[in-house]
C-alpha cells in the first residue's frame, strides 16, 4: 500500500487544526439545536472514531505487508476504506465546526462571512463527492489514487480553516472594541460635565487620550492581520507559520484592549472619589 495514505505532514495538520479548534473556539454548551457547541462535540467524537480507524488500518495493513495472502488484502483493503472515509468526515465536521462558529459570532464582517459561507459549502460537497468515489473503488492502488485527491486538496482546505479562524477572532474583537468605543464616550461626556462644574481634568483627560489610542492601535494590528490573512495562498509554503504569526498579530491587537479596559477602569475610580 502507498505510504502517501499516511503522510506525516497530514497527521500534523489534522492535530493542529484540533488543538488550533479548542485553544481559539471553545465555548460553553447551549441548546439543543444545532449549534457550534454541537458541531465541535461532533467534530471530537469524529476525530476520535477516526483514530481509531486509524490505528486498525495500520494493523490490517502490516498484517497484509507480513502475510500476503487474499484475505489479508481484502481486510487491509476495507481497513483502509474505513479510515479514508472517516478522514474526510474530519475535515467535514471540522469545517462545519467553523461555518457555525462564524455564524455565531458578533463582529464578523457580513461580506467576508458570506465568502467564507460559500467556500466552506463548497468544499463540503467536495468531501462528500470523495467519499463516493472512494466507497467506489476495487482495489488498494485505486484507493490510493483516490486518496491523493484530498492530499492534493488540504492546502485550500487549510488555508480556508485558517482564514475563518482568523475572522472569527476579528469579529470578537470588533465587538470588545465597539463596547469599549461606547463607554469611551460615555466617559468622556462625563468628564466634560466635570470640566464645566471647574475642577480640573487635566489627569483625566490624559487618560481618556491613552484609552483611545489604544484602541486605534488595536485597530491598527487587527487590520494588519486580517489583511496578511487574506493575502495568504495555498502556494504559501508553511501556512502553520504563517497562522501562527496572524494569531500573534491578533493577540497584540487584543491586548492593546485589555488595557484599554484598565485605563476605563481607573478612569472611573478617579471620577466616583
Amino acid at each position: 500500500m502507498s505510504s502517501t495514505l499516511t503522510r506525516d505532514t497530514l497527521e500534523t495538520s489534522f492535530f493542529l487544526l484540533l488543538a488550533t479548534c479548542y485553544l481559539l473556539l471553545a465555548t460553553p454548551a447551549q441548546a439543543q439545536e444545532f449549534t457550534f457547541s454541537r458541531a465541535l462535540n461532533d467534530y471530537t467524537y469524529t476525530f476520535d472514531q477516526y483514530r481509531l480507524s486509524h490505528r486498525q488500518y495500520q494493523l490490517k495493513k502490516n498484517e497484509y505487508l507480513k502475510f500476503g495472502t487474499l484475505t489479508s488484502q481484502t481486510e487491509a483493503q476495507t481497513a483502509t476504506l474505513d479510515m479514508l472515509l472517516k478522514r474526510d468526515d474530519v475535515i467535514r465536521t471540522y469545517l462545519t465546526a467553523l461555518r457555525l462558529k462564524l455564524a455565531e459570532t458578533p463582529g464578523t464582517d457580513p461580506l467576508d462571512r458570506e465568502a467564507l459561507f460559500a467556500r466552506i459549502d463548497q468544499e463540503v460537497n467536495w468531501l462528500f463527492q470523495h467519499q463516493t468515489k472512494l466507497q467506489n473503488t476495487t482495489s488498494l492502488a485505486e484507493l490510493s489514487r483516490v486518496s491523493q485527491e484530498l492530499q492534493t486538496r488540504y492546502t485550500t482546505i487549510q488555508l480556508l480553516a485558517y482564514q475563518s479562524l482568523t475572522s472569527i477572532l476579528a469579529g470578537k474583537q470588533n465587538g470588545l472594541r465597539s463596547q469599549l468605543q461606547t463607554h469611551l464616550q460615555t466617559l468622556k461626556s462625563s468628564v466634560d460635565q466635570i470640566r464645566q462644574s471647574g475642577e480640573s481634568t487635566q489627569l483625566l483627560d490624559r487618560w481618556l487620550v491613552q484609552a483611545q489610542q489604544r484602541l486605534e492601535l488595536s485597530l491598527e494590528r487587527q487590520t494588519a492581520g486580517e489583511f496578511t490573512s487574506q493575502k495568504l495562498t495555498p502556494q504559501n509554503r508553511n501556512l502553520v507559520q504563517e497562522f501562527l504569526n496572524i494569531e500573534f498579530t491578533l493577540k497584540e491587537s487584543h491586548q492593546y484592549l485589555k488595557e484599554t479596559l484598565f485605563s476605563l477602569q481607573e478612569i472611573i475610580k478617579e471620577i466616583i472619589t
